[in-house]
């Protein structure tokens, strides 16, 4: 997420005078609070203000707020960091879900993580996995299956699909 930042003083007297900084450039709150200060060391006491903001990820978008960046940002940054989970995943994870963007979204995103792939083709590898089809089942069996239509019934049962990502709500 990039962020201009301006300040409060400034802008209420006729200023938007600030700079543009990506938070994916400071290791932590303390960095990028460091990096706003020299950016106005003008004032005494700069009141930061994020007059914009370039969200690269939706889930970046509900943690924007023009006076803070909360400490659930770091927190998500930092577990992304250490996971296997990337932006991407993560952000369809909170399209499909809904859930709140918070430190335990992560973890939750990583337990619910399927893999990469259609609807229809995660259907055909469950179905594999569970044994319910193998390659002894006879193509005069297997060629019929409406593996579509097997993916909606998933989908009832709390399976989701966003961007080629596949979750399952119910762990």
């Amino acid at each position: 997420m990039r962020l201009y930042v301006g300040t409060y003083a400034k802008y209420n007297n006729g200023s938007i005078d600030g700079k543009w900084l990506d938070l994916d450039d400071y290791a932590d709150a303390e960095e990028f609070e460091e990096a706003c200060r020299e950016v106005h060391s003008d004032e005494k006491d700069p009141e930061l203000m994020f007059q914009d903001k370039d969200c690269s990820h939706d889930w970046e978008e509900e943690l924007y707020d023009e006076s803070s960046i909360p400490k659930e940002y770091w927190e998500i940054r930092a577990a992304l960091d250490r996971s296997f989970i990337d932006d991407d995943i993560f952000d369809a994870w909170v399209g499909a879900t809904n859930k709140p963007v918070d430190f335990d979204a992560v973890q939750s995103c990583e337990e619910q993580y399927c893999g990469k792939m259609s609807g229809e083709e995660y259907a055909q590898m469950l179905c594999e996995d569970c044994g319910y089809i193998s390659e002894n089942t006879p193509s005069l069996i297997s060629c019929h299956i409406d593996w579509a239509g097997v993916w909606r019934d998933l989908s009832i049962e709390g399976y989701v699909e966003r961007n080629g990502y596949i979750f399952d709500t119910n762990r």
